[in-house]
C-alpha cells in the first residue's frame, strides 16, 4: 500500500506499534459517543486486531492505513472494510484517537485520500459509512465530505445501554466526481 500524501497529513501502512499506540491513546467523547470503542483494551487486544488487519489485507477485503501529520505524528486511522471487488463497492471506518485533534480538518483530508483511492485507483463505485444517532460529530464530517445520508435503521443496535439509530450514508462515483473533481 502506497503512502497517501495530503496537506498537512498523510495516511500509511499501520505496524503493529501504531495499532497500540491506538488502542492505548484514543479517547471517549461523551459527547458524541462512538461504534467500536476500543479504550482500555489490554494491548494483547491491540496485538489481536493487528493480526486480523493482516490476514484481512492478505484476503484483499480490507485496507486499513494510519492518520499520520506531516511531523509523524500519528493521529488515527481510516479504512476501506469488507472490500467486494465483484459490486465495487466497501464500507469506510475511522477514528482520529484524541478529541484534541478532532475539528482540524484532520478528517475531511483523511477521507478524501482514501476515497481518492477507492474510486481513482481500486475503481469502485460506491464506499458506505454507518454512524450511530448518537455521533452528530460523525454525520456532520461525512456531510461535509460529501456523503448522502441513505436511511436510518431505527433502533438497530443496542449501545451505550440503549437501542440507538443506525444512519447510513453512501457515496457513489458520481458524488465523488461532483465534490473532488472541481476543487
Amino acid at each position: 500500500m502506497p503512502k497517501l500524501q495530503g496537506n498537512g497529513l498523510y495516511l500509511s501502512a499501520l505496524e503493529r506499534e501504531h495499532v497500540r499506540i491506538l488502542y492505548e491513546e484514543t479517547e471517549f467523547d461523551y459527547d458524541a459517543p462512538m461504534a467500536d470503542v476500543s479504550i482500555g483494551i489490554a494491548v494483547a487486544q491491540s496485538d489481536k486486531y493487528y493480526e486480523e488487519i493482516q490476514k484481512q489485507i492478505q484476503d484483499g477485503t480490507f485496507i486499513r492505513l494510519g492518520i499520520f501529520l506531516d511531523s509523524g505524528v500519528l493521529i488515527g486511522s481510516i479504512g476501506l472494510q469488507s472490500i467486494n471487488k465483484h459490486d465495487r463497492r466497501c464500507t469506510l471506518g475511522m477514528t482520529i484517537s484524541k478529541m484534541e485533534n478532532q475539528g482540524k480538518g484532520y478528517s475531511k483530508e483523511s477521507m478524501r485520500l482514501i476515497l481518492k483511492y477507492a474510486f481513482e485507483i481500486l475503481g469502485l463505485v460506491r464506499v458506505e459509512a454507518y454512524t450511530y444517532e448518537t455521533n452528530p460529530k460523525s454525520q456532520k464530517a461525512l456531510a461535509n465530505a460529501g456523503f448522502v445520508l441513505e436511511g436510518i435503521r431505527r433502533k438497530a443496535v443496542y449501545f451505550c445501554g440503549r437501542m440507538v439509530d443506525d444512519y447510513c450514508y453512501a457515496m457513489i462515483t458520481e458524488d465523488y466526481h461532483k465534490k473532488y473533481k472541481s476543487e
